[in-house]
């Protein structure tokens, strides 16, 4: 097992996943996930857990279907391989979504996100068992106002 070959396959895979995001491609990112994979989400103590791909695709269109513009940069990860099936990864992000509140007007919302990662590699392709998304702080504001 080459290692740095299997870190950075592992890193495309995220970042991928964020592409498919900011492209909308809610369909495509579900299918980074293992068949029963697992998508929970964590913010102010609140947990909302989707179990399988077409949960976690019908989680993307519900959630982010209400931003027009979605932008994700991921940023420090750390990935571990257990064997040369298995592996943990640790994931920093940041992402901004824009989108219409109930007067029209565009909120930008920007937020931290650390994701918890365990991944393994199915037919040669390294997949998504369980991301546990920590949304560690959160901003909304009006934007495009005085401009």
């Amino acid at each position: 097992m080459n290692m740095y070959a299997e870190k950075l396959n592992l890193q495309e895979l995220v970042d991928s996943y964020a592409i498919l995001s900011d492209a909308k491609k809610w369909h495509e990112q579900a299918q980074f996930f293992v068949e029963n994979g697992i998508l929970e989400s964590h913010l102010n103590e609140v947990v909302h857990t989707y179990k399988g791909r077409e949960a976690i695709e019908k989680c993307f269109r519900h959630f982010m279907n209400g931003f027009h513009t979605l932008f994700h940069q991921n940023g420090q990860a750390v990935f571990h391989l257990m064997d040369a099936t298995h592996a943990t990864g640790m994931v920093y992000a940041v992402t901004v979504c824009v989108g219409n509140n109930e007067q029209g007007i565009d909120i930008l919302t920007t937020s931290g996100i650390v994701y918890q990662d365990q991944y393994e590699k199915v037919d040669e392709k390294w997949l998504i068992v369980k991301r546990q998304a920590n949304i560690m702080w959160s901003k909304s504001e009006t934007y495009g106002e005085g401009e």
